[in-house]
Order: structure tokens, then C-alpha cells, then sequence
């Protein structure tokens, strides 16, 4: 079993990487911090590359190239676009971003190779530095506004330099090496991702609490500290979402527990079965049926008809009515937005107004419809590739539920819940892809555990096989 391999005497390269794995998981709340880690993050990756290299064989090369090709799309498309070439940013930026995106995943991949550090220690390092980071806000956020602040003041409001500010919207977070004042959803990121990972206690194997091998201390009581680890984290992710409360992010942590459940109580199959493969089909007709419906809208314009204008659709439809409805022609649809357009001429309302609380969307409207089309194929290939990591063996390990938790709890937050203007006070818009870590994290959990969807042979093999 992979996760229970023996870990190897730790050398130089080991410990610059998960100095570099810890420091991204504290991050310092983002912002250009995270830029410059995940920049070093491509250049670890090669460093892994030139270790493990010659490790992999060329079919996995290969095979990995092909699963992965929706994925680079997209980080190119929503590197290099209209909507941030057209920024103060510029092409370094652009550089730095896609550098930081695609170092992320592949020293994800190469890392599993690399059998010097295992699932364990990749994991604890990085709960432990998340757990750190969410745990200072948590107690900035209880010293200057109480427990349970939100629901106490809900609807309160206070003044600042003529300006007024709801309470309940806000919170404080460390941002590089200031406390600034920021929404709920942008800094509630990282407390959700550890919330979700609570129901890994279900597959935790407590007899592994205990003092096992021999060296140090730490190498002795690796279980035990990994064990530790993720409950505290957990609880401290839980914890910061309970004592605002964030009520969303609540309702939505509900959703991962009940996959949890599921994935511990339910009888699987490695291969998946005809309801499991029923109920994601049917997931994605509806959403494509969504997506169909929001681009008729976005072609003709103002449409007054109940599908359109329900508020289901018509909190979407401004990110349509940018990408189809717009004067630039198929360049804008197919490439992105420019920061100068408009999606409301009538009354000069640019696209960066446009609030689409979805990371999915967000793709949309800063790179484009192939970007988007790129980023929903990338996310199924990424359900497939998961699902058979999560069942590579007969019994679900607790690391490889810790690492699917940890993705899901992202991806479910950040397609309901981005927010792309956090600081309170200010007009700076903020990507959910550039100057956030977790993106990062998340890409770098990806490239672990990722599994050959398309097995490619070589022809030495194919010749093997007869």
C-alpha cells in the first residue's frame, strides 16, 4: 500500500520541498506572496522531473500528457487573455500565473514518484500550516468582533469615513503582513477545505496511534502526529466557520459530509456502477441545459421570459451578456473580455462589475468560451481520475479521503461562493486563479493523486502483449 510505504532518510531536496509545501499553505493570505510560491513551486517541479524522470515510464508519460491535455488548456487560456493583457498586469504577470498553475500540478505528479515523502508528511505539513493560518484569523476575528458576531449584528451597519459597512458581511484576515478587512467568502477558503476534511475520522485506523519504527522522534510517531494533525485542523476549520457563523458555508459543508458518508457506508465497485454513472450523467445535462439556456439569452439580449429572468439564470446572465452580446466579435467569445468592455452600455457598466460567485464562470468571463469549455472537461476528467485514485485498493484510505475532501471542499466553495472584490472599502478586483493559494494547494493535490484515465501503450508494448 502506498500510504504505508516506510518513509526514506529525508535529503536536501525533501526538505526544500516541503518547506515550500508549508509555506504555501500558510501563504500569508494570499495576494503577490502567493504569485512568487508558486512560480518556485515550476521551478521545484523540474528539479522533481530531473530526480524521478527516469522513473516513468513512457506510456504513464504519455498517458499523463493526454489526461492532462483540457487541464493545460485551460491554464494557458486563463493565463494568456484579452481580459488580463488588456490589465496594468501585463505578459510577466501572465507568465508568472500560467508558470505557477502548471508547476503546481506537475510537481504534484512528479511528488508521487518521489518516494522520499510520503502521503503523510505531504498532508500533515500541509494542515498544519493551513491550520495555522486559518486559527490566526480565527482569533483576530473573536478578539475584534466577539463570537458569533454575525448573527448577533446581523444587519447592523457602521460608519467609516462617510461610508457604511455591514458587520455581518465582513471579517478581518491576515494579508501578507497586515490585518485588512475582508468579505466571508474570500477568506473563508481555507477553513472550509479543513472543515471538510472531519470526516476522515470515519476511515482514520486508530490502531496506527501509536509509537511505531525506529529514528527520531518525529519518524517514530509519524501516525500519531499525522492522526493528531488532521483532527485539529478540522476542528479549527469547523471552528471558524461555526463562531461568525458563516451560515452558506455551513449548508454547503453538508454536502461533503454527506459524500463522506456515502463513501464510507455505501458498498462500491472499483469500476463504476450504473447509478453511479446514471447520476453523473444526468448532473451534466442539467448543467449543460443551464449553460444553454444562459447563452440564449446572451446572444439575443434582453429576453423577458420567465426561464431567463428567475434569479437562478439572471445572476449568471451579465458573464453571457459580455462573452456573445458585445461588439467585438467572435475574438471576445472565444478569447475573453477586455477590461474596457462593457456588458451594460445603456448604463457604462464594465465587466469587471460583474459579481458570478462561480470560479466556473469566472473562467468564462476572463478567458473565454473555449477556456470555459477546457475547464469543464478538465474538471470531469479530474472526477474520473480521483474516483479511481480514491479506489485504486480495496478499502479507502484515510490519506487518499483526506486528499479527495480537501479537493471537493474547494471545488463545491468555489463554484458557489467567489468572490472576486474581498477587500472591504476598495474596487480591486481579485481573480479566484491569480494571487490565491488555494488554487494552488488544490492543482498540487490534483497532480498527486492523479490516476491514467486514457491508458496509451507504447509500441515495445503493444509488442509485449502478443
Amino acid at each position: 500500500m502506498e500510504e504505508n510505504k516506510p518513509a526514506k532518510k529525508l535529503d536536501f531536496i525533501s526538505y526544500a520541498i516541503l518547506l515550500f509545501i508549508g509555506l504555501l499553505s500558510f501563504s500569508f493570505g494570499g495576494g503577490t506572496i502567493a504569485t512568487i510560491f508558486a512560480s518556485v513551486g515550476f521551478v521545484i517541479a523540474i528539479v522533481l522531473l530531473m530526480v524521478v524522470g527516469e522513473k516513468l515510464k513512457k506510456n504513464e508519460k504519455l498517458s499523463f500528457v493526454a489526461d492532462s491535455l483540457p487541464l493545460l488548456v485551460f491554464m494557458i487560456l486563463i493565463s494568456f487573455n484579452r481580459f488580463w493583457l488588456s490589465s496594468s498586469s501585463g505578459f510577466f504577470s501572465s507568465l508568472l500565473l500560467f508558470l505557477g498553475l502548471l508547476g503546481a500540478y506537475l510537481l504534484g505528479f512528479f511528488l508521487r514518484k518521489y518516494e522520499s515523502i510520503t502521503p503523510k508528511i505531504i498532508l500533515t505539513v500541509v494542515v498544519i500550516l493551513s491550520g495555522l493560518y486559518v486559527l490566526i484569523n480565527l482569533i483576530i476575528n473573536m478578539v475584534d468582533y466577539g463570537f458569533f458576531y454575525a448573527a448577533l449584528y446581523n444587519g447592523k451597519i457602521y460608519y467609516l469615513d462617510g461610508n457604511h459597512y455591514l458587520v455581518s458581511g465582513e471579517m478581518k484576515s491576515l494579508i501578507g503582513f497586515d490585518v485588512k478587512r475582508t468579505t466571508l467568502p474570500y477568506s473563508s477558503t481555507l477553513a472550509f477545505m479543513l472543515a471538510s476534511i472531519l470526516p476522515s475520522i470515519l476511515f482514520m485506523n486508530f490502531s496506527s496511534f501509536k509509537e511505531v519504527g525506529e529514528g527520531n522522534f518525529i519518524k517514530r510517531n509519524l501516525n500519531r502526529i499525522y492522526l493528531i494533525s488532521v483532527i485539529s485542523a478540522g476542528i479549527i476549520g469547523l471552528f471558524s466557520l461555526v463562531f461568525i457563523p458563516y451560515t452558506r458555508a455551513l449548508i454547503l459543508l453538508a454536502v461533503v459530509f454527506v459524500f463522506a458518508l456515502v463513501m464510507r457506508f455505501v458498498p462500491y465497485k472499483k469500476e463504476a456502477s450504473l447509478w453511479v454513472k446514471i447520476v453523473g450523467i444526468a448532473i451534466l445535462i442539467i448543467a449543460l441545459a443551464y449553460i444553454i439556456l444562459l447563452t440564449y439569452a446572451g446572444v439575443k439580449g434582453n429576453v423577458d421570459n420567465i426561464l431567463v429572468t428567475n434569479g437562478l439564470v439572471s445572476d449568471n446572465l451579465p458573464v453571457f451578456k459580455a462573452i456573445f452580446e458585445n461588439d467585438k466579435g467572435i475574438i471576445a467569445t472565444l478569447f475573453g473580455t477586455n477590461l474596457n468592455d462593457y456588458f451594460d452600455k445603456l448604463n457604462s457598466t464594465s465587466v469587471s462589475n460583474i459579481r458570478t460567485n462561480s470560479f466556473e464562470f469566472e473562467a468564462l468571463l476572463e478567458g473565454g468560451l473555449i477556456c470555459f469549455v477546457a475547464l469543464i472537461a478538465a474538471i470531469v476528467f479530474s472526477v474520473i481520475s480521483l474516483r479511481k485514485y480514491l479506489h485504486k485498493e480495496d478499502k479507502i484510505t484515510n490519506e487518499r479521503m483526506v486528499f479527495a475532501l480537501m479537493i471537493l471542499g474547494w471545488f463545491i466553495y468555489k463554484s458557489l461562493l467567489v468572490d472576486t472584490v474581498p477587500f472591504v472599502g476598495s474596487n480591486i478586483y481579485m481573480t479566484p486563479f491569480s494571487q490565491d493559494s488555494t488554487i494552488i494547494i488544490v492543482l498540487m493535490l490534483l497532480g498527486y493523486t492523479h490516476e491514467n484515465i486514457f491508458s496509451i501503450k507504447t509500441e515495445g508494448e503493444k509488442h509485449e502483449e502478443k
